[in-house]
């Protein structure tokens, strides 16, 4: 499993970046409450099917 944290100044630039990952993204969360000056999303990535045969 991997996971990444992705962190941007500003929402769409952040919405167009998980737009551009769909494809890969098993579940993607978004802290209703952010402080700070960038706003985060947590990112879970699907397996890969040569990872899953190992």
């Amino acid at each position: 499993m991997t996971q990444i944290r992705l962190s941007s100044e500003t929402r769409p630039e952040l919405d167009r970046a998980i737009e551009n990952l769909r494809p890969y993204i098993k579940r993607c969360r978004i802290p209703k409450t952010q402080t700070g000056r960038y706003i985060k999303a947590y990112i879970e990535l699907k397996e890969n099917d040569s990872e899953q045969k190992r």
